[in-house]
Formats: structure tokens, C-alpha cells, sequence
């Protein structure tokens, strides 16, 4: 966020580990946009506000219903570093209504710790407040084998 404008840092555009972006990006007092305080209808309405995290929003919402696509259907999700907590319910009830069959969900730390315990009971209600005709299977992997930002720093 720099202010007025927004930009939008990528790899395939520039070579460069989004990491080394990001931190070059602090460097110049440019910050991440991003929502992280308030419950789920207090970050919701902020999402809305801004454009660029709208339509990622309704991005998301898409992929979430596209089990249905005849061609190519999107069957799994992962998520990556997230806590499944109550203030990002407007997430989670869109996993809940769409039609994906398979989600992967990180744990950092070995499954017993109570952080990792209150995540696993949270997925596994998904599938239990699934209402539609859509299975739902749940599969946790350990955050630390996931190279997602393409090295190990």
C-alpha cells in the first residue's frame, strides 16, 4: 500500500522471490494491504471497501463453487497458514456452501499441540455444517514440508 496507489509484487513478472519483494518493499515504508483486526462482519466490510481485496474475495468465492464446473472442475483446496478463527467466519462459511471435496489444511507443530487441536476441530465441523451434496474430506499436512514461497529461507 503506498498510499493512493496500490501495487501488486509477483514473481513470474520480475524474477524475484515475493519474499525479496516484500522486504525490499518495507525498506521504502511500503506495506502490505492486508485485514487482520476486528470480528468477521468488521473485516468483511473492509474487504468490500477496497477493490483490490473485493475481487479477491469474490475470487475466492468462486473457486469455492467451482466443483460444479462440468469441464475441469476445481476439486481441492489448500490452505496454507491460517487458524480457521471465528473472525474469518465470511471465509469459512464460503468453504462450508461451496462445492470443493477436498481440503488440505497446514499445521504448524506437531497435531497435539492446543493450537493445532482447535484448528483440526474446526476443519472437521465443515463437514458437518455442509448442507449440499457435495462430500467434504479434510487432510492436514505439516506447514514445515510446504516450500510455498519456492526456497527455503
Amino acid at each position: 500500500d503506498i498510499g493512493a496507489d496500490l501495487e501488486k509484487y509477483t514473481w513470474i513478472n520480475t524474477q524475484v522471490s515475493i519474499i525479496a519483494q516484500a522486504r525490499e518493499a518495507l525498506n521504502q515504508n511500503k506495506f502490505p494491504l492486508f485485514v487482520a483486526e476486528g470480528n468477521s462482519q468488521s473485516k468483511l466490510k473492509r474487504i468490500k471497501h477496497q477493490p483490490y481485496l473485493h475481487h479477491s474475495y469474490k475470487s475466492f468465492i468462486d473457486i469455492t463453487k467451482q466443483g460444479k464446473r462440468k469441464n475441469n472442475p476445481i476439486k481441492s483446496l489448500f490452505i496454507f497458514g491460517h487458524s480457521l478463527a471465528d473472525n474469518d467466519q465470511h471465509f469459512i462459511e464460503k468453504i462450508v456452501q461451496g462445492t470443493i471435496t477436498k481440503i488440505y489444511i497446514s499445521l504448524f507443530g506437531g497435531a497435539d499441540t492446543q493450537e493445532n487441536k482447535t484448528i483440526i476441530s474446526r476443519a472437521n465441523s465443515f463437514k458437518e455444517l455442509r448442507e449440499n451434496d457435495s462430500p467434504l474430506e479434510i487432510q492436514f499436512y505439516d506447514a514445515q514440508s510446504a516450500n510455498v514461497w519456492g526456497f527455503n529461507d
